[in-house]
């Protein structure tokens, strides 16, 4: 079996994009790669069995956890020149529900650390970790947004889960922003994010 990557390993959320990508792993013959472009998502209820998430027609190495996967394990493959396939490892735990992140409540605004007063295409913009180091279930995201106007209803959200984000050229003109939920162990939800950067200039 051949290894694959998760760009997220926290736990999906109901809503929000998640995205693999497909690396070598050690026993990975030279040359072998995707022989197309279509990943083939898949869930499971325990992790072991797993099926083919019905109704996924436009296979990506993209996904949208619906309602539906609430629970589950998500993992995703794709098919390589030798005929064998390259499988993900689960993603992050079980999806969770929109109302998760929805319902948080709103912690202390989150900073940056480098890189949001003139952010440019190609340079990490990086901002702080404000989940304390007992919190489970953390997810992280970003946002780019064509303006700073409230409520933000036009925002796209970003597959970046992380801190730490590296500006595209879709991001030019834009504005960016980076946000965190976590959970304490007694299931109570919390949201920090970070004021937006400056408008993101284009490469040098």
């Amino acid at each position: 079996m051949q290894w694959g990557k998760p760009d997220n390993w926290n736990a999906p959320i109901v809503g929000e994009n998640v995205g693999v990508c497909l690396i070598n792993g050690p026993n990975t013959a030279p040359g072998l790669r995707a022989a197309s472009s279509s990943w083939i998502w898949e869930k499971s209820a325990n992790g072991d069995t797993w099926t083919a998430i019905s109704g996924n027609t436009s296979a990506t190495y993209e996904y949208i956890p619906a309602t539906a996967d609430v629970g589950i394990y998500l993992r995703a493959k794709v098919e390589l020149t030798d005929g064998s396939f390259a499988y993900t490892r689960i993603l992050g735990g079980r999806v969770k529900s929109a109302s998760a992140s929805a319902d948080a409540t709103q912690g202390a605004a989150a900073t940056f650390v480098s890189g949001n007063t003139i952010p440019r295409v190609g340079v990490d913009v990086i901002a702080n970790n404000p989940a304390p180091s007992g919190a489970v279930d953390t997810y992280y995201g970003w946002q780019r947004c064509p303006n700073t106007i409230t409520p933000h209803t036009d925002c796209v959200f970003i597959t970046a889960n992380w801190i730490e984000y590296t500006p595209v050229a879709a991001d030019a003109g834009n504005y960016l922003r980076m946000y965190v939920y976590y959970a304490t162990s007694a299931g109570v939800w919390t949201r920090h994010e970070t004021g937006f950067t400056g408008q993101v200039a284009a490469s040098q």
